[in-house]
């Protein structure tokens, strides 16, 4: 039996206005009646799964979704260099920005490399085809990118668009 999973981007916020790495502020007032103004449009799911951002719960909530969080859904943690600009990092750091930008096992920030969010996305991926037959709804702010995202390749993964999707 097929499981169908649907992605949904979390709405705008402050730190992604400036773009800045998430530094777990709010939805924007913009971000938030945009959500709000999608409420109820949504096809009915059987699970509806978030991130523990702020900005995903706060985009579940506002689309009025009861949704669970499920920490393995968390976006990439970028340590030290959370609520900063990549400038304002490259003016601090530029020999470990280029480090983390070419080496996806690099965690110059103290928090997490960009191989361990792939192989969590993978892992929570491979776990998801256990709602046989159900249709789930996830909300996460890094990983729905990750999907399209060339380290997947650079990590053997499967390739294409929407991959893991069963």
């Amino acid at each position: 039996m097929t499981s169908r999973i649907t992605f949904i981007s979390p709405a705008m916020n402050r730190s992604l206005r400036e773009t800045r790495f998430d530094d777990g502020c709010s939805l924007d007032p913009s971000g938030a009646a945009r959500a709000a103004s999608l409420a109820g449009s949504l096809r009915s799911v059987d699970r509806v799964l978030v991130s523990p951002s702020v900005r995903c719960r706060e985009t579940a909530s506002a689309l009025g979704l009861s949704a669970v969080v499920e920490p393995e859904l968390a976006g990439l943690d970028v340590g030290r260099w959370r609520g900063l600009t990549l400038d304002e990092v490259m003016g601090r750091e530029p020999d470990a920005v280029m480090g983390w930008l070419t080496d996806p096992d690099a965690v110059p920030h103290g928090g997490e490399s960009v191989r361990g969010l792939c192989e969590r996305a993978v892992r929570w991926l491979d776990g998801a085809g256990g709602v046989e037959g159900g249709r789930l709804r996830w909300l996460s702010r890094s990983l729905c990118g990750l999907l399209w995202s060339p380290f997947s390749v650079r990590l053997g993964r499967r390739s294409g668009g929407l991959m893991w999707c069963r």
